[in-house]
Formats: structure tokens, sequence, C-alpha cells
């Protein structure tokens, strides 16, 4: 019952402050407006938190005392906002908002929609740390799932994974201006066997230095193709 409450109360505020945008109410109204409802909710998350911990504490059913105590608080509510500020604001949708806007009754939500106006205050400086850990302390004892969290972080976790998935087939920037690793060993490879050739050669009789030549030089060459053709490969 008191998830119920919190989620008709929220939905309630964030299906006026929707309108109030929508059809661009006086900016002097719609401060007012946002700022009783940001007042008001504090006041009620700090009353349910102390009704859900009484009842959590002693395992017990909520004593009737804070059935008296939720009644004052929104019959306060009544008396000093839906009189006076509702009534105001009314007066300034006719003419701009359909009757048929006007007259519906807003639905209650499955999940917990947090109107406007206590999200700007809960990103404001005037929030304090414990105001923060309240709003999500009473969330999870009355398992109350919050309105487009999940679409959010199902949201960032997908673009998460794009991103990793880009990183990983993305392939290294070439510089020509440096050598491909696998050429240069191959080359490195062609000119170890050039050297050995050439000491061969000069340690060789005199009238074999024409044969050694000729096969240095096919030696060469055929080095040479093959850095070639395995740097074409590549």
């Amino acid at each position: 019952m008191l998830g119920i409450l919190v989620r008709q109360t929220c939905g309630t505020f964030a299906d006026e402050e929707q309108m109030m945008d929508k059809y661009r109410i006086p900016r002097h109204h719609s401060n007012v407006h946002f700022s009783q409802h940001s007042v008001f909710i504090r006041k009620l998350y700090t009353t349910m938190l102390h009704i859900a911990q009484s009842a959590e504490n002693f395992k017990t059913p909520i004593p009737s005392t804070y059935s008296q105590t939720l009644i004052q608080l929104y019959t306060g509510w009544l008396v000093d906002h839906v009189s006076k500020v509702d009534r105001e604001l009314a007066a300034l949708l006719i003419g701009k908002a359909p009757d048929s806007e006007l007259e519906r009754d807003v639905v209650l939500p499955p999940d917990l929609v947090v109107p406007i106006s206590y999200s700007q205050f809960l990103a404001s400086d005037n929030a304090s740390l414990q105001d923060r850990n309240l709003f999500e302390k009473l969330k999870r004892m009355l398992r109350l799932k919050e309105y487009g969290k999940e679409e959010e972080k199902k949201k960032l976790l997908g673009v998460a994974k794009a991103k990793a998935k880009s990183l990983q087939h993305q392939q290294p920037r070439k510089d020509s201006g440096q050598m491909n690793p696998n050429m240069n060993m191959n080359m490195n490879m062609g000119m170890n066997m050039n050297q050995m050739n050439m000491f061969n050669a000069m340690n060789m009789p005199m009238n074999m230095n024409m044969n050694m030549n000729q096969n240095m030089n096919m030696n060469m060459f055929n080095a040479m193709n093959m850095n070639m053709n395995m740097a074409g490969g590549m």
C-alpha cells in the first residue's frame, strides 16, 4: 500500500509538471509549483521510510497511528496546495489545454515516475547526500522500480558493447614512414644469406670466383624474389 501511495502521488505530480511545460505556463507559477512539489515529496519520503522501517523492525502490521500521520500530511496538502496552487494552474490551463486533458484521470503507473521538480532538486546544490541516500533507500525498502532507469542502463550497456566491438575490429593505422616488421625480418634474412655467400666467395680459389659470383648473384636474386613474394602475400 505504501508503494502504491508513493507511485500515485509522484505520478500525479509528474503529470502536472509535464502539462505546465507542454502548455507554456508562466515561469513565476511553475517555479512555485515545482518547489512545493519537491518539498512535499521530501516530507512524504521521510514519513514513508519511517513507517517502512518500523514495520520491518517489529515484523508487525503498520499501526493505525501511522495512518493518522498520513491523513494529516495529505489533509495539509489539500488545504495549502490543491485548493490554491492547483486551482490557479487549472485557471491558467483553460483555453490552452483541451477539456479532455483537463478532465482525464491520471492512471497509476506501474513504476515510480520521478517528477522533474524532484529530479532537479536531487541534482542541485540544495540536496544533501542524505537526501539522495534517503531516496535510494526508500526505493529499495518499498521495492520501487524507477521508470526509465532500466531502459537507460540497457542503452548505456549497448553503447559500451558497440565501442568495445569497434575497438576490437579496428585495424592499426599504417604509417608510410615505418616498415612492416615482417618485411623487415624478411629483408634481414635475405641480407644474412647474401653476406654468407660473399664470405664463402672470398675464401674460394680464384679460378672459382666467376662461378661463385654467378651463384651469389643467383642467391641474391632468389632472396629478393622471396622477399617480394612474401611482401606481396602480406
